[in-house]
């Protein structure tokens, strides 16, 4: 594991001056009730072939995307007009799924085992999350900037390499700053990430897995598989109708674990995406 030192590095890097990726800008997906459903957050797949091939139940939709989106067109998506970001959290295998015609979806089976515990994370887990409007915004602004790189720089000076009591803390005022732009309150620096679309990988970096498109019928197949770019990445978040692995009601507002989250990868030639949870 990293060292404190080379963490804030890499969250630097991430943040304050993002890398690109698959898609050029890094993109925050933010709940919005009042705009168009373009995008949004649950919801129920509208598409044949969303069972989990592990569980034999329907995968969870976390996100729906419009690629039309003008923010999105510096690339082509292939066969997905929509992505659908699909995840299983009983069993929590990796999901891999390919666009296999306009309503339909193929979900390829690379581990088919049945861990012996595996269930859901809470008693009456839903079938679906409910559906709610999202927006793609992009940038970030100076003064957030700057806040995020003081708690980074304060973090990195503090205590010892566990203890984080004496860690300095935003103002009120700058804690609404940042709460509104990451959707959340920020209380470390593993909360200085937000669902995001494009760019690289907010998570930590250890989180930032090597996957391989598994797809037999993908035209770039190398002998181990095309390495997959990173696309998305998204929290657990109760407030914003995505919980995970915790209800709404399950603690207090400021302590859900927003550092849980499932990532995506896309192969570039086929456009098989993979969705996995690398939390912890």
């Amino acid at each position: 594991m990293l060292s404190r030192a080379g963490l804030v590095t890499a969250i630097v890097l991430h943040l304050v001056h993002p890398m690109t990726d698959f898609i050029s800008n890094l993109l925050r997906v933010v709940p919005d009730d009042d705009a168009e459903a373009h995008h949004f957050f649950g919801g129920s797949p509208s598409l044949d072939g969303t069972l989990c091939p592990t569980c034999k139940i329907p995968l969870l939709q976390l996100l729906n995307i419009d690629c039309a989106d003008p923010l999105l067109a510096d690339k082509s998506f292939g066969p997905w007009k929509r992505l659908p970001f699909l995840f299983c959290w009983t069993c929590i295998r990796d999901v891999y799924c390919t666009a296999s015609g306009p309503n339909a979806i193929h979900v390829i089976h690379t581990d088919q085992s049945i861990l012996a515990d595996s269930s859901p994370p809470y008693e009456n887990y839903p079938q679906s999350f409910p559906r709610r409007s999202a927006l793609l915004k992009v940038g970030i602004p100076d003064d957030v900037k700057a806040i995020a790189r003081r708690l980074i720089e304060e973090w990195q000076s503090s205590g010892s390499e566990d203890d984080e009591t004496e860690m300095w803390e935003p103002s009120v005022e700058e804690q609404a700053k940042v709460t509104d732009y990451f959707g959340h309150p920020v209380k470390s620096t593993f909360c200085l990430t937000h669902h995001q679309i494009g760019g690289h990988n907010l998570g930590p970096p250890w989180q930032d897995d090597e996957y391989r498109c598994p797809n037999s019928n993908c035209k770039s197949r190398a002998k181990r598989g095309r390495k997959m770019t990173f696309i998305a990445r998204i929290l657990n978040a109760p407030p914003h109708g995505l919980p995970m692995i915790e209800t709404l009601d399950s603690r207090n507002p400021n302590e859900y674990n927003y550092d849980v989250a499932v990532q995506y990868h896309i192969c570039e030639s086929c456009f098989t995406l993979v969705g996995s949870n690398r939390s912890g």
